[in-house]
């Protein structure tokens, strides 16, 4: 184990750090607040890994309220989802260190870095939804926060239509169509 404190540029700048001093062929980031939903699940995770070959895994959340969690199922890496900012939790996504080296968080984003990266990956790269849950997170994000929300949609915006250009025109549209959709599928 190793602990680093030092100053960095922000959440990404950290990320990044990590990935340089990481030593295994994968890796899963969990932040201040958030779990690992028992003490069994990287071993669980591993054994999928063993028999499903992907460079990007991801699984369920669970959000800790303050009474109560709740297990999102809803599989959020389909790129119809994603296209319209939706993203597995990044504490549930378990990502091959290459690809993180290779293509590190861009640090131009304050909160969707993580967005971005996976958007990237998914255009490139085989991810495979593990259909389990990983870890528990809190509401107290970054992301979760009401003030950031402003931010966190310009930057969701301008990352797919980065990504796709062909969005531009379409995006509000597009979001509101797969909301309707996720509000009808119970989500």
């Amino acid at each position: 184990d190793c602990l680093v404190s030092e100053p960095d540029r922000g959440i990404y700048d950290a990320m990044n750090k990590g990935v340089q001093m990481a030593t295994g062929d994968f890796i899963l980031f969990e932040n201040a607040g958030d779990i690992l939903c028992n003490k069994h699940v990287l071993e669980d995770v591993a054994r999928i890994m063993w028999r499903k070959e992907a460079d990007i895994y991801y699984g369920h959340a669970i959000i800790q309220y303050a009474k109560r969690r709740v297990l999102l199922q809803e599989d959020r890496g389909k790129r119809y989802k994603m296209l319209a900012g939706y993203m597995p939790n990044h504490q549930n996504v378990v990502a091959s260190k290459f690809l993180l080296e290779k293509y590190p968080f861009s640090e131009k984003y304050k909160i969707r870095s993580d967005f971005d990266w996976l958007l990237r990956m998914q255009k490139k790269y085989k991810m495979y939804n593990l259909q389990m849950p990983i870890s528990m997170f809190s509401t107290d994000g970054v992301s979760r926060r009401a003030k950031n929300r402003k931010v966190m949609d310009c930057e969701t915006k301008h990352i797919v239509v980065d990504a796709y250009p062909w969005m531009k025109p379409f995006f509000p549209i597009y979001k509101n169509l797969v909301e309707a959709i996720r509000e009808y599928q119970g989500y």
